[in-house]
């Protein structure tokens, strides 16, 4: 496995209250302990699931919009929280923020799965 930079709590907090500010909802956690197991799933996922960067980048869209530890923003949390762990890594790519808005809401409905979200991610990435 190599040495990537993962996101702490406080981390994915921040990025919630910057969306929040920025698009409006409301601030708050709703679940502490789910946010925990989302923002430290991608870890897991690169540590025991022989995962890459994208993997691990999906694991926050998907485990954060799950978990809806925030009383709003999740999706969105999520969704910036896969972009800033990318390019804090060094993977600089052009997202779709549209399309990232549709993963995000095809996981809440249950039709996208983490390996849906990593391929898209993989692929914006090339």
């Amino acid at each position: 496995m190599e040495n990537y930079t993962f996101l702490s709590v406080d981390d994915v907090i921040r990025i919630h209250d910057l969306q929040i500010n920025k698009r409006g909802g409301a601030h708050g956690l709703r679940d502490a302990n789910g946010l925990s197991s989302a923002v430290n799933s991608p870890v897991n996922v690169m540590h025991y699931a022989d995962g890459d960067i994208f993997d691990a980048a999906a694991a926050y869209l998907y485990n954060i919009a799950q978990a809806q530890a925030f009383l709003d923003g999740n999706k969105r949390t999520g969704a910036h929280s896969a972009i800033v762990f990318l390019i804090t890594n060094g993977c600089n790519a052009d997202f779709d923020e549209a399309i990232l808005y549709d993963l995000a809401n095809d996981i809440a409905e249950g039709s996208k799965s983490r390996g849906d979200v990593a391929s898209y991610l993989r692929s914006a990435s090339e």
